[in-house]
């Protein structure tokens, strides 16, 4: 069960009761002295993804506004235990998109962290050491960009595609500018590595 709560502005009130109307559901509806609209639905998982997908085209929490989504837990009249009660909750849709994009955001961190794993895997073809390679596999970020590129084309119209070809493509550029770099600075070799080897045979 999830509890979707709706904030916007009165002004957009017609869209918020188009899409309960639409979506034949009870809502409950709240006004501030702000002139704000805070409407909290209650829905299965599976609905909510909908719900939520059908506001954002109609502007709510896109254009306007913000959602909220709460995971709800259901404790009935008498006697129930902790044992009786779901030992797992569904994941909403716009909860994994917001992880995905959070793994996938280029900061700092980031680009340190791809930095790091980029010289880690340089020295460790150089030096033939096959657990620095592994820790800098450990690591590289670049699984959040992977992950958010994967989405993206399940979920093309979120818009988030592009945001992990970006982060992506700027990690393993990164990745390759300080390989080169670490392998100018390092004295030259007379022969490849094994690791070397290893990753160049087809």
């Amino acid at each position: 069960m999830k509890e979707v709560k709706l904030l916007l502005p009165k002004k957009h009130e017609d869209a918020l009761n188009d899409l309960i109307d639409d979506f034949n559901i009870s809502a409950s509806i709240f006004e501030s002295k702000s002139d704000t609209l805070l409407c909290l639905i209650w829905v299965t998982s599976e609905k909510a993804n909908a719900l939520v997908s059908e506001a954002k085209k109609r502007g709510i929490g896109s254009a306007f506004g913000s959602i909220i989504i709460n995971n709800v837990i259901i404790v009935e009249s008498g006697e129930q235990t902790i044992d009786d009660l779901p030992s797992r909750l569904g994941v909403n849709v716009e909860e994994i998109l917001g992880s995905l994009r959070g793994n996938a955001t280029i900061s700092p961190t980031y680009l340190l962290l791809t930095g790091l794993a980029a010289v880690l895997a340089a020295l460790g073809l150089y030096y033939d050491s096959v657990v620095t390679i592994i820790a800098s596999m450990i690591v590289a970020p670049l699984m959040g960009p992977i992950a958010l590129t994967a989405a993206g084309l399940i979920y093309p119209e979120e818009g988030i595609l592009k945001d992990g070809i970006i982060a992506e493509t700027v990690g393993l550029f990164l990745s390759v500018i300080l390989g080169l770099v670490v392998g100018l600075i390092l004295p030259p070799m007379l022969k490849p590595t094994h690791e070397m080897l290893i990753r160049a045979v087809l």
